[in-house]
């Protein structure tokens, strides 16, 4: 995986979390339905390092 496919999966990720706690409102239906075919997309090992914590945190940054 490279540096660019590593920061997106944790841009999906991090604006995964913050529609998860937007108030109640139409968008956020389609936002977080957008997401989750984004996540969907990434690659399996980008999936399995973001939900072990394996990005090194340049990655963050």
């Amino acid at each position: 995986m490279t540096f660019i496919e590593m920061r997106e999966a944790a841009a999906i990720a991090c604006a995964t979390s913050a529609v998860k706690m937007l108030p109640d409102c139409p968008e956020k239906d389609a936002c977080n339905a957008a997401l989750v075919s984004l996540w969907a997309a990434l690659p399996g090992s980008l999936r399995d390092a973001l939900q072990s914590g394996e990005l090194p945190k340049e990655v963050w940054e």
